[in-house]
């Protein structure tokens, strides 16, 4: 009785999966044809939006905003020349060994610059953005040192000082000079309810020069137990200009808080096509030492990284909510990797620029 029960309900399913295919391929042929075409461009309203829906400001005007920012950023690099200020303990040569030292060369410091820019919201692109900037900042310092009594100014060694040298003062200016300028397409969307993010894509050009010029009087060098007179100074000058050219990533987050208030952080990476038009460099030191070098322009690919994290607050007003208006105050690091080209063989060095950015942005 038992197999002729199963025998029943196995002919049953075996009728009843035929007839479940089709009227599955029934339904699916009598739906009806979507209005776009899938994995084409589709316009507003097709599609129900999800939580990548844009996160522009809607305003009711021109859907043009202006940016302006305030700078405040630190250089830190490796510089071609330095010395030890030493607190002799002992006479001569010996000096140097036993004595504590200072460190003594270029220190810049925080220095203003500012940043600019244009964009405007493209409506008809599915909200993506068209957005430029220019950003100008200098750093410029000097230095100025002479050893008193009980010290001794010790020159930093190196390939081109493979012996120990004093001076009795040193000297020397250091300006970096930077313009960047940004064009790109953005898109602000929401990743959730109080989250949202601005992707950028686009282009870069830059613009680094530098020079460092440096001088040191009353040398000498050591020669057994003794310090040994010197004619003549020492003198030695950088000197370095490029441009660069390359694409440019962003990811710029907000967490919203309410009330306006929001907490930033922004992400940023770009490989530029640079090209180094100026590349000298030159060692005098009395009759010891006569080097220069002068290179021919190169080109060679350099990455940049960028990131900040700040807070923000921004709202509407006007009778139509007819403006937005943000305010931001970030801290930026950025890293220049290999910008500065080794001399006489030496590892490239890299550029940091880290600092305050104090944002303003108007929409209208």
């Amino acid at each position: 009785m038992l197999k002729k029960e199963l025998k029943a309900a196995l002919a049953l399913v075996g009728t009843m999966v035929p007839l479940s295919v089709q009227a599955d391929q029934a339904m699916a042929n009598s739906k009806p044809a979507p209005s776009y075409n899938s994995g084409e461009m589709v316009r507003d309203g097709q599609l129900p939006a999800g939580y990548n829906q844009s996160a522009s400001y809607n305003v009711d005007g021109w859907d043009v905003y202006f940016t302006a920012d305030f700078i405040y950023w630190h250089l830190n690099e490796d510089m071609k020349m330095s010395g030890t200020m030493v607190e002799t303990t002992s006479s001569g040569a010996a000096s140097i060994v036993n004595g504590s030292g200072t460190p003594v060369g270029f220190s810049p410091t925080y220095k203003p610059g500012f940043q600019v820019g244009m964009g405007f919201n493209m409506n008809g692109m599915d909200n993506w953005t068209l957005y430029g900037e220019y950003t100008w900042y200098q750093n410029e310092t000097s230095l100025s040192a002479s050893s008193g009594s009980g010290e001794v100014l010790a020159l930093e060694q190196g390939l081109l000082l493979p012996r120990v040298v004093t001076a009795g003062s040193m000297s020397g200016d250091f300006w970096f000079h930077y313009n960047c300028g940004d064009l790109s397409l953005q898109r602000p969307f929401y990743w959730g309810k109080k989250l949202t993010s601005n992707f950028g894509c686009g282009l870069r050009g830059l613009w680094i020069s530098q020079n460092q010029n440096v001088t040191a009087s009353s040398l000498r060098y050591v020669s057994g137990q003794n310090l040994v007179s010197e004619s003549g100074s020492l003198a030695t000058s950088f000197e370095q200009k490029s441009w660069a050219l390359g694409p440019r990533f962003t990811l710029d987050t907000n967490w919203l808080l309410g009330c306006g208030f929001r907490v930033l952080g922004n992400l940023g990476a770009s490989v530029l096509y640079t090209r180094y038009t100026d590349l000298n460099y030159s060692y005098v030191e009395g009759t010891y030492a006569d080097y220069s070098e002068d290179m021919s322009p190169l080109g060679t690919l350099r990455a940049i990284t960028e990131s900040a994290l700040g807070l923000g607050w921004g709202c509407y007003f006007g009778d139509n909510n007819d403006y937005h208006i943000d305010f931001g105050a970030s801290y930026d690091f950025n890293v220049h990797w290999n910008q500065n080209m080794g001399v006489k063989g030496t590892a490239p060095g890299n550029v940091y620029i880290h600092g305050l950015n104090v944002a303003a942005r108007l929409d209208f």
